[in-house]
């Protein structure tokens, strides 16, 4: 009987079969190109072959996954041809080549958009990735398919328009897509499969070297312990013999009496430690900081300072009531970033408040980033938060308790609406709440509409709660959000701001030599036509402030 060949080989042989479609001027220029994987050179190759922005970005997920692959594919897979290159190769060509046929380039633009839901995410399982082969195997095999399945479409393609329809007769178009969409879907399954195994095996290992951790250190601990217990007797016949005459040694024994009650503190409180940090993996591991550090690096020192000196802002922020803060803009006008400024504003004001006597004040923030799917999640968004407060507040002993075996009452798998009835409680722990949720115009409208009837029960309790949302202006969470504060970066609120960045970056680049200009009134012919290009976009100001500069002048 003949043995399946592996992922690895399946990959190779589709490479291979692939390249035999290829001219040799098409493979040398795959191979040869400095940048395979570039998605900003496919999209313009696309553009040019009109195809719309719209159906463009229906493809962005899957090709960000295949892009991701080909980064790493090389550095597994020793062969003398550049696998990398060939994989990305095979969907570059099928939909340059696509574009050319416009009812199979929409089914395939279609099946793409959906393809991308199922991609696996590597930055899920890059630490996993080296250390495990059968995860190794069954990404392989996945980008395996889809190579296959970019060589059948181009045979296809390349077929005489009567070959064409007498398969098409014979194997409707739909089908051959359908069935290609249930394998990878299929083969996705194994790779979560893989991951999971993976994940239990690197937990396995962890918990083997916690072991051994904790018996050498229990060891040395006895140790301790018996010396400490052999003074303690010996202080005590010495005491029982002197009778307080020897008030050094007596002193002594005090002295180590304090040590031993000082370790078995130290030891419950580090179960203790533990146990609650066990619990709150457990509720969220997902790293909510990422996407927020990100932002913080972009944005400006100055980055908000109109926002906080207007008096809706200030009304929001000081009122005792509890109250939502709604700045909206188009997309790239910064709204991102200045939630961070946000965030950073009140956890400076927070601390303020701290050292005055105001303990009970909580922030917490969360960033919905389109291309990270689980920050897109309802249950991630809520489960983060319920992360957040308790890793500041304690509750009371039965709230402790009932936290405690929270995932014992539902088989480890707590429903969504018990996830949010748990943040309902949460959210009573500390008296002063604020919460910065970005980019929920990123998430599904379910999720929207789950978010928006979360903040009516917010309304009900009886805590000062106050909510900043940044999203576009028409979405379905603000059609239906009322009695909220709003504030539009769509002005010119931010025109300041954007110049005083332009200006800041202008002077850097002039100080360290990146711009070099003869006649000094240039600069500000410069900074003009930078912010004539900027129109209210922070983003697109961070990027002529950042790159563009050196390039034109």
């Amino acid at each position: 009987m003949r043995t399946p060949c592996s992922g690895r080989e399946n990959l190779l042989n589709a490479v291979d079969e692939f390249s035999k479609l290829l001219s040799p001027e098409q493979r040398n220029s795959l191979i040869q190109s400095k940048t395979p994987g570039d998605i900003l050179e496919l999209t313009k190759g696309l553009k040019n072959a009109r195809v719309s922005e719209k159906k463009i970005q229906r493809c962005e997920a899957f090709l960000q996954s295949v892009q991701q692959f080909s980064g790493i594919v090389d550095t597994m897979i020793q062969h003398s041809a550049c696998i990398s290159a060939l994989v990305w190769g095979s969907v570059k060509i099928l939909l340059l080549t696509a574009t050319n046929y416009f009812r199979y380039f929409s089914s395939l633009t279609d099946l793409l958009e959906r393809l991308g839901t199922l991609c696996p995410i590597f930055k899920e399982f890059q630490d996993l990735w080296p250390h495990h082969p059968g995860l190794q195997d069954a990404v392989f095999e996945y980008y395996a398919q889809i190579v296959k399945f970019c060589s059948d479409a181009l045979m296809f393609l390349r077929m005489s328009s009567t070959t064409m329809i007498l398969r098409a007769l014979l194997q409707p178009l739909q089908n051959e897509l359908q069935d290609v969409e249930r394998s990878l879907t299929m083969q996705q399954k194994i790779v979560e499969y893989q991951i999971i195994l993976a994940r239990e095996d690197a937990t396995r290992k962890a918990i083997q070297q916690q072991m051994l951790f904790n018996a050498n250190w229990e060891e040395q601990r006895n140790v301790e312990l018996q010396g400490l217990a052999r003074n303690r007797k010996l202080v005590l016949r010495l005491q029982a013999d002197a009778k307080g005459k020897d008030e050094r040694q007596l002193q002594q024994w005090r002295k180590t009496r304090d040590k031993l009650a000082h370790l078995e503190r130290k030891q419950e409180t580090q179960k203790e430690f533990d146990a609650r940090q066990r619990l709150l993996k457990r509720i969220s591991d997902y790293n909510h900081t990422t996407t927020f550090l990100d932002f913080v690096n972009v944005s400006h020192p100055r980055t908000g300072e109109w926002l906080f000196e207007l008096h809706e802002y200030k009304e929001w922020a000081q009122s005792c009531n509890s109250s939502v803060l709604w700045c909206h803009g188009i997309p790239g006008s910064g709204k991102s970033v200045l939630s961070t400024s946000v965030v950073k504003h009140l956890l400076d004001t927070c601390v303020q408040q701290t050292n005055s006597g105001f303990e009970k004040e909580f922030i917490g923030y969360f960033f919905c980033n389109f291309s990270d799917c689980r920050s897109l999640k309802f249950e991630e968004i809520v489960r983060s938060l319920i992360k957040q407060i308790l890793s500041v507040f304690h509750g009371s002993t039965e709230f402790e308790e009932y936290l405690a075996g929270f995932f014992d009452q539902y088989n480890n798998i707590p429903p969504t609406h018990q996830w949010q009835d748990l943040f309902i409680r949460t959210c009573r722990l500390p008296t002063h709440i604020y919460l910065i949720l970005d980019g929920i115009d990123e998430c599904h409208e379910d999720v929207q509409a789950q978010i928006l009837e979360l903040l009516k029960k917010l309304k009900r309790i009886p805590r000062c709660i106050k909510v900043y949302l940044s999203c576009r202006k028409e979405v379905y969470l603000t059609r239906n959000l009322t009695n909220a504060i709003s504030i539009s970066l769509d002005d010119v609120k931010c025109r300041a701001e954007i110049e005083g960045y332009i200006d800041d970056s202008l002077k850097q680049r002039l100080e360290d030599g990146r711009l070099q200009i003869q006649d000094p009134m240039m600069v500000e012919e410069i900074k003009q036509a930078l912010l004539a290009g900027v129109e209210g976009m922070y983003v697109y100001g961070l990027f002529l402030g950042s790159k563009q500069l050196i390039v034109k002048y």
